[in-house]
C-alpha cells in the first residue's frame, strides 16, 4: 500500500522539499523492514524528505486506526452471532435491539462481554484481544501527544512509522481471529458432518454463552 494512497490528504499535501539532503535508504535497515510491509519502491522514495517522512506518519496513523474499527465491528459482530446462535427462538426484534446496543459499545466494553461469555483454552487468544486493545487506546487517545519530540528528528520520524504499523499488525491479526472464530462458530453449528467436526485439527477451543443485553 503506498504512502501516497494511505489517505486523501497525501496526495494533496505532500511535496518534496527543496533541499539537497536524502537519505540512502537501500544502505538502510529501514528499508528492508518497510519492504516487508509490502511498501514498494516508490513509497519508499517517499521518505527521502522530511515532509515525506510527516506524511506518512499520519498516513499510517490513519490507516491503524482504520484496523481499529475493523476490530471492534468483529467484536460486535462475533457477539450477535453467538447471540443469534445460542437463541435461535428470540423475537427478531429483540436481536437486533441488542445488537444496535452491541454496536454503540467500545472495543474495552466489548471485550468485557468477551471475557464473560467466551472461554478458551488458549492464552494467546486472549492475549491478542487485549494486545490490540492496548495498541488501539494508545493510538487514539495519547500517540501524538506521547510521541510529538519524535517528530523533530528523522530517526524519530522513522521510529513512529514502525511503531505504527506495529500496531496495525496487531489489530489486523486481532480482527482476523475474531472473524475466524466466527465463521468456525457457524460452520461447527450448521454442519451435519459430525466425523468432519471430529476430524478436524484444533488449534484452539471456545466455550460460548448466551450474550444478554443488561451486560
Amino acid at each position: 500500500m503506498p504512502f501516497p494512497n494511505c489517505c486523501p490528504h497525501c496526495r494533496t499535501c505532500w511535496k518534496p522539499l527543496r533541499t539537497s539532503r536524502r537519505m540512502s535508504y537501500e544502505n538502510m535497515e529501514s528499508s528492508e523492514i518497510f519492504r516487508k510491509y509490502g511498501y514498494s519502491s516508490d513509497s519508499l522514495r517517499m521518505l527521502e524528505s522530511e515532509e515525506g517522512q510527516i506524511n506518512a506518519v499520519f498516513a499510517c496513523f490513519g490507516s491503524a486506526a482504520q484496523h481499529g474499527q475493523y476490530y471492534e465491528k468483529a467484536l460486535s459482530e462475533f457477539l450477535a452471532t453467538i447471540n443469534r446462535i445460542l437463541a435461535p427462538s428470540t423475537p427478531l426484534k429483540e436481536l437486533k435491539t441488542a445488537e444496535s446496543q452491541l454496536n454503540k459499545k467500545t472495543i474495552g466494553q466489548l471485550l468485557k462481554i468477551m471475557n464473560k461469555h467466551v472461554k478458551t483454552d488458549a492464552q494467546w487468544v486472549t492475549d491478542s484481544w487485549i494486545k490490540a486493545l492496548e495498541g488501539r487506546n494508545f493510538l487514539i487517545h495519547r500517540y501524538f501527544l506521547e510521541r510529538e519530540d519524535k517528530f523533530k528528528t528523522q530517526a524519530g520520524r522513522m521510529a513512529m512509522l514502525k511503531e505504527l504499523l506495529t500496531i496495525e499488525t496487531q489489530l489486523k491479526e486481532a480482527t482476523d481471529l475474531v472473524n475466524g472464530m466466527r465463521v468456525a462458530v457457524v460452520d461447527q453449528v450448521s454442519s451435519n458432518d459430525t466425523e468432519k467436526r471430529e476430524n478436524g485439527s484444533t488449534l484452539f477451543t471456545i466455550e460460548i454463552s448466551q450474550y444478554e443485553n443488561r451486560d
